[in-house]
């Protein structure tokens, strides 16, 4: 059986009013529950390396960190790492390499 993954796309919030107000963990959290929902065993994203903000927040849900990809995000000219992360479906009996995951 194949399984689907979710790839968790842009979350920005630029500065503002917008900011410290939950609305990431609000749009995170509904994304997740909503993959969940449809059967998605796995959600996946990448963030900045130097955004801390997010991947602490990210962390905070459950993302795990998975790897560096170098030079993946071009801004002001200037070349940006990524932090890849991602998260597996909580749920009880998934198997993964002859492991089963709690």
């Amino acid at each position: 059986m194949i399984s689907g993954k979710f790839q968790l796309k842009t979350v920005r919030f630029s500065g503002g009013t917008s900011r410290g107000k939950g609305l990431g963990r609000q749009l995170i959290a509904t994304a997740l529950k909503r993959a969940w929902e449809i059967g998605m065993t796995r959600v996946e994203l990448s963030v900045h390396a130097n955004n801390t903000s997010a991947v602490a927040l990210y962390r905070k849900m459950g993302f795990a960190e998975e790897g560096l990809a170098r030079c993946v995000f071009l801004a002001d000219g200037i070349y940006r790492d990524a932090i890849m992360m991602a998260m597996l479906r909580p749920a009880d009996g998934l198997r993964v390499e002859g492991k089963e995951l709690s």
